[in-house]
């Protein structure tokens, strides 16, 4: 390679080594949680550690003291769909992901094969119609791999959960917010 190429990589190589994270760094990623009409609902963040992945929710502008179903979904994608002639929104994010295809909703505290990875704790909002929800898991990761949360959507219910499949999806009904996950 001549002098002349070599320098005109450096720079680039350069840049490039700023974007990888530095050696035992925490990975790090966030969706931005909309309602149905576009507007900021709230934010997820997930964040890798060596004992597993943090996972913190923030929501606002939901009813007040209500409770709402808080899931990872298996699609990359926020935008409505159609499901025999219904409108689904937020449908294209898919079902709840559930790498180990458990094709069970038995909650966020339960081993990972007994249920979908994607099951997340539920929101509960205050007075201000404000919630947080956290969870420390190892059924999922920042990390590329088959349990990985980029590249999922994080999707808010406008009911409850229940974490059984007496009812579709624990009852937590429609979609009320949705975020996609990416790195950061």
């Amino acid at each position: 390679m001549r002098l002349r190429s070599k320098l005109l990589l450096l720079p680039t190589l350069a840049l490039l080594s700023a974007c990888v994270p530095a050696a035992g760094s925490p990975a790090r990623a966030t969706a931005n949680i909309l309602d149905g009409s576009g507007r900021p609902l709230g934010t997820a963040t997930f964040v890798q550690s060596g004992s597993g992945t943090k996972i913190t929710v923030s929501v606002s502008g939901l009813a007040p003291r209500s409770r709402h179903g808080l899931h990872l979904h298996a699609g990359a994608s926020c935008a409505d769909s159609e499901d025999n002639g219904s409108l689904v929104k937020f449908g294209a994010a898919g079902a709840h992901f559930d790498p180990l295809n458990t094709k069970r909703h038995a909650g966020p505290l339960v081993s990972a094969n007994r249920g979908h990875a994607g099951d997340l704790p539920y929101l509960m909002a205050n007075a201000r119609g404000e919630a947080v929800a956290v969870l420390n898991t190892t059924r999922l990761s920042v990390r590329q791999g088959p349990i990985s949360v980029l590249g999922r959507s994080i999707i808010v219910h406008e009911g409850g959960d229940s974490y059984d499949d007496l009812k579709p999806n624990g009852g937590g009904g429609g979609r009320i917010g949705c975020g996609v996950v990416t790195a950061i």
